[in-house]
């Protein structure tokens, strides 16, 4: 059913008569007294006020005239302080309910930057501060301030829980607009914002602060069971989200035989009924020991307690495993069933460990042959005239050293004496005069050399290692590289260096994984790094050789992990222009460099398979007897690189 409300003509008469004042205000010939505006005002707001329902039509009205409006209107007392100012605009084409006529009034004045403070029988404008109460009283309980724009402050009780347990959870859902903080012992909130917005924060202080959700602590005792054991699979279902038991802590208490449980009241009734199930009787043949043969018993227990701990949760398998470190075995509680089913678990993974033995072979031959003769020239000189210097250089394929530089103006120095004067008792007085006499320059440098390095190397490592267990072997020196310099500025001569240390040498870094079919998969890093430069270096230059794969190989077969050769020629020759080319003697002019390079580097891995500590063994013998050497692939290798190392020494000495 739709109300019609219908206005007397003389309350229409009044509002066209408010819109109309500004306009005539402006009008000097139809100028009408403010008297007769306020008046037509006030007789709005009482005749709205009878009808129930308040309708805004307020275009750039003046604030002071707006608050008596609404002050007539709700009737209550509105004290402002002078510097009230400004215009306002609300319009509302529908008419409003007269009891949400002051919450248009809060809203208007926060736009403007005030807000209602309430003092006794009146209410005071003040500036509007998010951070302070608007209300001279501090408000107090769960009962929210009602809706409106003033900024309260409310103490509210807490019945159930702390406020630490739900202050976050207030704080996110306030948002920036309520400030939230534990006061007291922490059995209470204080809120401070705006009325609507401390009405939504209680909304969530009554949701959160339950009966059922009060965090208690009891203790149980067990009689039968092991509470080590009881405590152990609560643990675990306590770590499942969602479940009964999500959240519960469990403290385990050997020496009192009971368990410690906290939690909400529902996951402790789940807890005391599951220990309830799990303290019973034990049965004849319920502990039981297993004596591991192979396998370390920490890792198998570790192992088999996160099967266990997956199973218990859905009823299965519900034992308990403990290692005894000393024998090396394991201590099962279990029913007879249950344990039938873990022996045969341990049976298939407590196996002896494969080895596998791995040789490498690193063969590298460097061969370098340097040929370099010529003669380079270089001329300077100048001469002093008066306060002019004029001097020379010119270059012919090299430059003249600064030493020959300081002997050749030491040369070209005279010095001689003249008479200054007298001193003050007539003695006479000498001075030295220095002088430079026009002199040339003409340097030759003659370069003859003939250089042939041949370097052979041949690393053959062995390493003795365990199936899937990672292992590393490192033959070289750890050498400190410069990382910075500190200096201080008040005393810039003392410097502190820091270094880090580098590892090189021959590096072999391999996990082998043995597969079936006498296949080994090896995961490789080989890293080759030698030190080019004096060891007093701060930094120092190192050569690097590294191989990084993963590579299939069948046991007792070789295999190249990667290989380099390299043939580099270089050819460089120089000559002054003109002279160069003149018969007989154009040589003198002349400066060439020829440099050949050869590099030859190739890596080879082979495992060995052995699967019982007497191949381990008899392998170990055949190594030292020398019965193991390298395979008939690396004996070619290694003869070809040795013929070519032979060659070059002969060249070298010829």
């Amino acid at each position: 059913m739709t109300r019609t409300v219908r206005f007397p003509m003389a309350l229409l008469f009044l509002l066209l008569l408010v819109l109309a004042a500004p306009a005539l205000a402006q009008a000097p010939e139809a100028e009408k007294p403010p008297e007769d505006d306020e008046f037509a005002l006030l007789e709005s707001a009482r005749l709205m006020r009878d009808s129930g329902n308040v309708q805004f039509n307020f275009q750039d009205v003046e604030m002071v005239k707006f608050v008596r409006f609404m002050s007539e209107l709700l009737q209550e007392n509105l004290v402002m302080t002078p510097d009230v100012k400004g215009s306002i605009s609300v319009i509302s084409p529908k008419p409003v309910p007269i009891r949400d006529a002051r919450q248009v009034l809060l809203s208007v004045l926060e736009m403007n930057g005030y807000t209602l403070q309430k003092v006794g029988a009146f209410s005071k404008i003040v500036p509007f501060d998010p951070g302070a109460s608007a209300e001279s009283d501090v408000r107090s309980g769960r009962s929210g301030p009602g809706e409106g724009a003033q900024t309260v402050s409310q103490v509210v009780p807490l019945n159930y829980v702390t406020a630490d347990f739900i202050l976050q959870a207030v704080i996110q859902a306030s948002g920036k607009t309520v400030t939230a903080q534990s006061v007291g012992r922490g059995n209470d909130i204080l809120l401070t914002g705006r009325a609507t917005d401390v009405n939504r924060a209680l909304s969530v202080i009554r949701a959160l602060d339950r009966p059922d959700r009060i965090v208690n602590s009891k203790t149980i005792k067990v009689q039968y069971g092991t509470p080590e054991m009881i405590a152990s699979h609560l643990a675990t279902l306590a770590q499942v989200p969602g479940g009964p038991l999500y959240g519960l802590a469990v403290v385990a208490d050997a020496s009192g035989r009971q368990i410690v449980i906290a939690g909400e009241e529902r996951e402790m009734r789940h807890a005391e009924k599951i220990i309830a199930e799990l303290d019973v009787v034990p049965k004849t043949g319920e502990l039981h020991v297993y004596q591991l043969k192979n396998a370390d018993a920490k890792v198998v227990s570790e192992q088999l307690t996160t099967i266990l701990a997956a199973q218990a949760a859905t009823g299965k398998l519900v034992a308990s495993v403990v290692p005894d470190i000393p024998t090396n075995s394991l201590i099962v509680a279990a029913s007879p069933n249950v344990f039938k089913t873990i022996s045969e678990i341990i049976n298939t993974i407590d196996t002896l460990p494969r080895q596998v033995l791995i040789r490498g072979l690193i063969a590298e031959v460097n061969l370098t042959k340097l040929d370099n003769a010529g003669i380079d020239w270089a001329t300077w000189g100048g001469s002093v005239a008066g306060d002019a210097v004029i001097a020379g250089q010119m270059n012919m394929g090299g430059a003249v050293p600064g030493s020959v530089i300081d002997w050749f103006r030491e040369l070209s120095k005279s010095e001689t004496t003249y008479r200054t004067g007298t001193d003050s008792q007539g003695n006479p007085t000498y001075g030295l005069k220095t002088e430079y006499k026009g002199m040339g320059l003409v340097y030759a440098y003659l370069d003859l050399l003939k250089k042939f390095d041949a370097i052979n190397v041949l690393s053959m490592p062995r390493l003795m290692c365990t199936n899937n267990q990672p292992s590393e072997l490192q033959v070289g020196q750890v050498i400190p590289q410069l990382k910075g310099k500190l200096s201080d500025i008040s005393s810039a001569s003392s410097v502190q260096n820091s270094y880090e240390y580098k590892d090189t040498g021959l590096i072999l870094n391999v996990t082998p994984s043995i597969r079936s079919g006498n296949l080994v998969a090896l995961d490789v890093e080989q890293i080759v790094e030698e030190v080019l430069t004096a060891m007093t270096s701060e930094t120092p230059v190192t050569s690097k050789r590294k191989i990084k794969t993963n590579v299939m190989v069948a046991s007792g077969n070789t295999l190249i992990l990667g290989g380099l050769i390299k043939e580099a020629e270089k050819s460089i020759k120089s000559r002054v222009p003109g002279l160069s080319y003149i018969p007989l003697v154009g040589g003198l002019f002349t400066r060439s460099v020829k440099q050949r390079e050869k590099i030859e580097l190739m890596i080879f891995l082979t495992p060995y398979i052995l699967e019982t500590p007497e191949e381990a063994a008899a392998m170990t013998n055949e190594i030292a007897a020398g019965e193991r050497g390298p395979s008939v692939m690396e004996k070619t290798l290694w003869e070809r690189m040795e013929k070519e190392y032979r060659e070059a020494i002969k060249t070298q000495s010829k």
